[in-house]
């Protein structure tokens, strides 16, 4: 009867460790799918980052723009200046012409 008994005592030790090792296992489970939720957070986060982000030919086209933009401008201030200046003129010539009068 001493070896039935000693085979029951591993029965139970069997059964402890196979559910020790099945809480284990689930335990590991559950970190892998939680860790696999927070990497594809992550990832979503990554993805939507450089969807956002401007691409070098992007900022180069926009450079150029805003410098075609500020010659535009710089070259209507110009003609602006210039057309003062000679209305400026026209209003001298024509205030000493009055004077003549």
């Amino acid at each position: 009867m001493g070896n039935l008994h000693d085979w029951r005592d591993v029965q139970g030790v069997i059964k402890t460790v196979f559910q020790a090792l099945c809480d284990v296992a689930h335990a590991q489970s559950h970190a892998v799918r939680e860790l696999e939720r927070r990497t594809g957070e992550m990832q979503e986060e990554l993805y939507e980052s450089l969807r956002r982000k401007a691409d070098v030919s992007e900022l180069r086209d926009a450079r150029l723009q805003a410098e075609e933009e500020a010659d535009s401008v710089l070259e209507g201030q110009r003609r602006s200046t210039s057309e003062v200046q000679a209305l400026r003129n026209s209003l001298g010539e024509l205030h000493a012409a009055m004077e003549k009068l």
